[in-house]
């Protein structure tokens, strides 16, 4: 629940819709406005007193007919944000009777929202703040402190120090060792 709370997980869904999204992949932003009487939520495009940020990314992975196979991934998590996401660009779940097409559920006879938990994991952290101290004769008592992309690894790192101090290094692979000069 720790991990629910401080956005370290990264939640999937998969999710029929009656419609295809267009543009086929994309991002779905507003706010969200629960009405606690009615049991039900409102998506707005501007902020409006109340509400919350919602953010949804989605892509389209089949159509067939009027139907379509979606994935959502939440950016927040909000009371109903994919049901009501996807309802505001024209294609709600199927089978959702608060948000959905009634004439279609009745169609296809689904009286429940096709709407199924796919992935849980845990989000890579994409940047690392680095802050390095530098002790030689040469730039003694310095300090550099920046972020890197962790895929660009300890030696984008190097070869931004590299040409902002002005310093060489070598890279000893069997010691894993780093010497800068």
């Amino acid at each position: 629940n720790e991990k629910i709370r401080a956005h370290e997980l990264e939640k999937s869904y998969l999710c029929v819709t009656v419609g295809r999204p267009r543009p086929p992949e994309g991002k779905i932003e507003g706010f969200l406005l629960k009405d606690e009487g009615k049991k039900q939520v409102a998506f707005y495009r501007r902020p409006v007193p109340g509400g919350k940020s919602a953010a949804t990314l989605y892509k389209t992975l089949e159509t067939r007919g009027e139907l379509s196979l979606v994935e959502c991934r939440l950016l927040t998590g909000r009371t109903h944000q994919i049901r009501v996401s996807m309802a505001e660009i024209g294609c709600p779940l199927l089978g959702d009777g608060k948000y959905g097409n009634g004439t279609a559920n009745r169609k296809y006879h689904e009286t429940r929202q096709a709407l199924y938990a796919y992935k849980l994991g845990e989000k890579l952290k994409l940047y690392y703040d680095i802050d390095i101290e530098v002790y030689n004769q040469k730039f003694i008592n310095s300090r550099y402190t920046g972020k890197f992309r962790t895929k660009d690894g300890i030696e984008q790192v190097l070869r931004v120090l590299q040409i902002e101090h002005k310093f060489t290094y070598t890279k000893n692979n069997d010691l894993n060792l780093i010497t800068i000069k």
